[in-house]
């Protein structure tokens, strides 16, 4: 599916890992996890072959407009049933209304008709995730990252669930393998700076979440992060300034925060 790819990702905290990715990204559908899809923008002219209504499809999908989408998804295989891009889309926009069933079908014909294009298996394992089917889902990044192993989405994705199966040294190795592919992996590098945290490596944990923050002014979860790492370091004053950047971004518990650690 690239070169456009539907986000969700998952910032690893103790809600259930599918709920979290939709709290987190409600607008761009579920996960901490990446959907991908390779999108051709233009418009939809007067040719009707699969091809075209497959591009009607992704550009709907772009917009979140998923059963609008189907319609043109509909027509694409009926004029190729042979199209796995076409199969793999229809997947996705089944996902996102959270008919898992559709999705899980349309995933596996993908596969079937192509069975070294990853994208399928990075989509079927999102949806066992959302179906609470862990293994399987481990089973399918694993997959995916055989056939691409040079995209750090695929790293970052199997890190998430490594690290919400408390498999911290796994978790940290994925991360790291994202971050070497791509240092500007924000998701990435924040789940780290959380292993860290959790590990009491603090001192890394500060050097991961300061760069999220660099990197991206307007992170609030970043700061909030942040500031907690300060706080173990004891550099209060400074954590204080950080959850007060939070609070500005509406993020709720740097609002606890500020009346636990910083009021006077």
């Amino acid at each position: 599916m690239k070169k456009l790819i539907f986000f969700n990702f998952l910032y690893i905290l103790s809600f259930p890992i599918w709920k979290l990715m939709v709290l987190l990204f409600p607008l761009r559908g579920l996960g901490g996890f990446l959907l991908l899809l390779i999108c051709s923008l233009g418009t939809f002219g007067c040719s009707n072959s699969s091809e075209a209504f497959l591009k009607k499809g992704k550009e709907l999908m772009k917009n979140q407009k998923y059963e609008e989408a189907l319609h043109f998804l509909n027509q694409a295989i009926n004029k190729d049933v042979q199209n796995a891009d076409a199969f793999n889309v229809r997947g996705v926009a089944y996902f996102n209304m959270k008919d898992y069933a559709n999705a899980l079908l349309d995933y596996e014909k993908a596969i079937k008709l192509s069975p070294k294009t990853y994208k399928p298996y990075n989509n079927r394992a999102i949806t066992y995730l959302a179906m609470n089917k862990s293994d399987l889902a481990l089973k399918d990044y694993t997959q995916a990252i055989t056939l691409k192993s040079d995209t750090n989405e695929l790293y970052t994705n199997r890190g998430f669930l490594y690290f919400s199966l408390k498999k911290y040294e796994e978790a940290q190795k994925d991360f790291d393998k994202a971050l070497s592919l791509n240092p500007n992996d924000k998701e990435a590098r924040f789940n780290r700076g959380n292993i860290f945290y959790t590990q009491t490596k603090y001192k890394e944990a500060f050097e991961d979440f300061s760069i999220c923050v660099k990197n991206d002014a307007n992170f609030a979860q970043g700061y909030y992060a942040l500031a907690l790492t300060e706080i173990q370091l004891s550099e209060k004053e400074r954590a204080c300034q950080h959850f007060l950047e939070a609070k500005k971004m509406n993020y709720k518990p740097a609002f606890e925060a500020l009346d636990r650690y910083c009021k006077k």
